[in-house]
């Protein structure tokens, strides 16, 4: 999934890293999960910005299953999120395309706390699993 355009610390890319662990890009900024993702099982995934006033990728925390990601590798990087493009999920320019499933995109103009994450993952539909 991505947003924003192209250019310094404004365009979000949130995609599985080659390692399999979940990855935001920033710009020239990322950070990196520690759980693979890619064993074909269903997994809520979610990224959330904890600002402070200067936002940078290292403030981003990642949640696999309802649980904060030990952070395998980050560079640090000023975030300016750019809304001049559209939302695109599923395809990104030199990357290729997801090959899973996508269901429930949701991005919210707040951080959601930890306990909000844990009760997303725990109210997900299990029925198509």
């Amino acid at each position: 999934m991505s947003w924003g355009q192209a250019g310094a610390g404004e365009k979000w890319l949130f995609k599985v890293d080659q390692t399999g662990a979940i990855r935001i890009s920033v710009g020239g900024g990322y950070i990196i999960g520690s759980t693979s993702v890619i064993d074909n099982a269903w997994h809520h995934v979610a990224a959330v910005l904890y600002d402070d006033g200067m936002p940078d990728a290292e403030e981003i925390k990642l949640y696999v299953d309802g649980t904060e990601e030990d952070i395998s590798d980050y560079s640090s990087y000023q975030i300016n999120t750019s809304s001049a493009a559209n939302v695109c999920i599923g395809a990104f320019s030199g990357d290729g395309y997801f090959t899973g499933r996508i269901d429930d995109v949701r991005i919210y103009n707040r951080a959601l706390r930890a306990e909000e994450i844990q009760e997303l993952y725990q109210a997900r539909d299990t029925s198509n699993s």
